[in-house]
């Protein structure tokens, strides 16, 4: 063991000031060493509990109902296949809501619906024999019939949602429906029966739906077809009433002015005033071109024939006139009857050149009149044409609202024509895939599963047990726990000698015992530059760990090297030194503290060990206050002058302040631990009371150590042989 802990030797006034450091709670490190001297010291309590709860486990197998689980898969795709062609996709079976789609259908697949369907497919509800095959035993007390009815259908619904399990794989379009039950055969039948329903009823549903939409586009059609004909008859009157005839073709629009008689009337009457115009003023020119002229000199009137043999008889007669006037007077009757001839042909030729010129003016007049006539009836067709137009305005309102409900009715007759070529057609989007076979055996409870469970079960709570034992009530068992647990210095390690007596195994000098303390012996002569401390205190948190023995053998080791040693029996309580030395107990430490002795009558000698000793004397009633006492401090002065060392067996620290006195007085203090006798609470509090005197602590002696049991192996106990 390394002794480069122990604390090294002072002066006796710092000895008498010096305080030991506190020692802190240590964190749970990973040493594995001292992981497993745990397991092998807890190891008949891990094989319990894993044991425990192994047979648990088992006796949970054999009290729990087996499980069967059946399954059936069906295929959900997109959208169904088209047959006749007209089949519309359904909008929730776009691509980019295929995942909201094939959510939508396991909820449907997991509705109470479907499951209220399954149950009436199996004749679930009649009795209550579906129930008792789960498990379930409804209270009816106080139910009327059709309240028992109805809780007896609501818990079959319950037991079937509850049962049922659907799974789709993300890569898949495959789900698989598995039910589970007690019973085998009933959990195929509930299976498949889902599996059926759930084709069907989503083959149901299709039809209801195309049923619904074909009453509903019949209704539609025959409420477009009213309003249709109600329009038409509407446009009809409205044209009568309003006078408009129309003509119009499938390329004109409603209200125009080509669609109406008047308005080609007016058409045409434009065009002919236009014809009329131009030919005005044609004649308007021809007129004006011979209008300031004499009238025989006009082309037309020299060109007729009348006048050119009017002209050319009117030229003889005045020839015939000339000649009768040059041969008779004017009086003559020749002459005159030449004049009067003359003066007729005159006339006549200028009333026929007159009228020729009329004649040439009368197309001008015609063709002015016939403007007039034209633009009078254009203007009055320009009037019809006008009012015509303002009743157009509703008129094509009308035509539109007469389109627009011609468009709808053919379209709903499309539609209705497409539902019913569809309505023949029996088209799904789900497919059965796999039906469910009787399972043939259990999927629940898993034998394996449940014992290995059990097992790691048990190996936690085995892992917890050994935590909370070693950490939170764990106990000084090994030397490694008493330097991390105290962090003080070990002086050595005694062993378990058993059913041996301990007085027996320090008589023999080469026992594992007297071995055992020879090394503590040299521990505690170099543990300090001084050598052996004046006075040494042996104490321990509680009774029974072995401080008397440790205090007895030291000295007698320290004898053996031929130092003057006293023991000093300071337990006044319970004192055993004299039992160790085989001397009475008559008279001790207690007369000389209550000053009833003197120190010559209470020293012993034992002289086969040639040690000294005090034995405790009789018990006082009043123990701590004979050692708070001065004459204890001076009686320790007094011997430390007269030894080499003086070994002082005290009480117990917990629950006595003996203990605190003796060490107040003492060089050195010993605190002795018995292995496993102590949890680290203990001797931290014990610890805790030494360190308020003023008194050393100089280490740790661990009694009564068993490696094996502590779970070193022969790791320490083979230090105690040698040879």
């Amino acid at each position: 063991m390394s002794l480069a802990n122990h604390n090294t030797a002072s002066s006796p006034a710092e000895q008498s000031t010096a305080r030991p450091a506190y020692p802190m709670e240590q964190s749970i490190a990973f040493d594995f060493g001292a992981i497993w001297s745990a397991i092998y010291r807890a190891r008949y309590w891990i094989c319990g509990i894993i044991a425990a709860t192994i047979l648990c486990g088992t006796i949970a197998l054999m009290l729990t109902t087996p499980i069967y689980a059946a399954s059936s898969s069906v295929q959900i795709d997109q959208a169904p296949v088209k047959i006749v062609g007209t089949e519309e996709a359904d909008a929730s079976a776009a691509i980019q809501d295929a995942d909201r789609f094939l959510q939508t259908q396991i909820d449907i697949l997991k509705s109470r619906s479907l499951a209220g369907i399954v149950a009436k497919d199996l004749h679930l509800l009649t009795s209550d024999n579906f129930l008792n095959s789960m498990g379930m035993t409804p209270d009816y007390d106080g139910l009327s019939a059709n309240e028992r009815r109805q809780k007896r259908e609501e818990a079959v619904v319950d037991a079937l949602t509850t049962h049922l399990s659907t799974n789709l794989p993300l890569d898949s379009r495959i789900v698989t429906i598995t039910f589970e039950s007690p019973d085998a055969e009933l959990s195929a039948r509930i299976a498949n029966s889902y599996a059926n329903n759930f084709v069907l009823n989503n083959l149901q549903r299709r039809r209801d739906t195309l049923n619904y939409a074909r009453r509903f586009l019949a209704s539609q059609l025959a409420e477009a077809r009213n309003r249709l004909a109600q329009s038409e008859m509407d446009a009809t009157r409205y044209s009568e009433k309003a006078r408009i005839i129309g003509i119009a073709n499938d390329e004109q629009q409603v209200g125009s002015a080509a669609q109406t008689l008047t308005g080609q009337s007016l058409q045409q009457l434009n065009s002919d005033l236009n014809t009329a115009v131009a030919h005005r003023i044609a004649t308007a020119r021809q007129w004006a071109a011979i209008a300031d002229l004499p009238v025989l000199s006009i082309p037309q009137v020299n060109q007729n024939e009348a006048v050119q043999r009017l002209s050319e008889q009117l030229s003889s007669k005045r020839a015939a006139l000339a000649a009768e006037r040059a041969r008779h007077l004017p009086d003559h009757p020749g002459v005159r009857q030449l004049q009067s001839e003359v003066g007729t042909l005159s006339d006549q030729l200028a009333l026929h050149a007159r009228n020729i010129r009329q004649g040439l003016r009368a197309p001008y007049d015609s063709a002015l009149g016939t403007e007039r006539e034209l633009r009078d009836r254009l203007t009055s067709l320009k009037q019809e044409q006008l009012r015509e137009q303002r009743a157009a305005i509703q008129l094509g309102i009308l035509e539109r609202q007469n389109q627009t409900n011609r468009t709808q009715y053919e379209a709903l007759l499309a539609r209705y024509t497409e539902l019913t070529a569809q309505s023949g057609v029996q088209t799904n989007n789900l497919s059965l895939v796999d039906r469910a076979r009787v399972p043939d055996r259990p999927v629940k409870p898993n034998g394996s599963l449940v014992l290995t469970l059990a097992g790691m079960i048990g190996l936690g709570c085995a892992t917890l047990f050994t935590f909370f034992r070693e950490h939170v009530f764990g106990r000084l068992r090994t030397p490694d726990d008493i330097e991390r647990g105290l962090r003080l210095s070990l002086y050595g390690v005694t062993p378990d000698v058993g059913d041996q007596s301990a007085c027996d195994a320090l008589r023999d000098p080469g026992s594992e015992l007297s071995e055992a303390y020879a090394a503590i012996r040299a521990s505690l002569s170099i543990s300090s530059v001084g050598g052996l401390p004046g006075s040494l205190a042996f104490t321990s948190a509680t009774e029974g760990e072995g401080k008397s023995l440790s205090c007895f053998a030291l000295a007698s080791a320290y004898a053996r090297l031929g130092k003057k040693v006293l023991v000093i029996d300071a337990d006044l309580r319970k004192p055993c030194q004299h039992i160790l030395f085989g001397m009475d107990n008559d008279v001790g430490l207690s007369a000389i503290l209550s000053r009833t002795a003197s120190l010559a009558d209470i020293v012993r000698h034992d002289a086969r060990r040639q040690i000294d000793v005090i034995p405790s004397g009789a018990c006082p009633p009043n123990p701590a206050e004979l050692l708070a006492a001065d004459n204890l401090a001076l009686l320790i002065a007094k011997l430390s002058e007269q030894y080499d060392g003086i070994f002082i067996d005290c009480p117990p620290i917990l629950g006595f302040a003996d203990a605190i006195e003796l060490a107040s007085v003492s060089e050195q203090t010993v605190l002795v631990v018995r292995s496993g006798a102590n949890r680290v609470h203990s001797a931290r509090q014990a610890f805790r009371r030494l360190s308020d005197i003023q008194g050393r602590i100089g280490g740790v002696i661990l009694s009564r150590f068993d490696a094996r049991k502590s779970g070193y192996g022969a790791q320490y106990g083979q230090n105690f042989k040698y040879g």
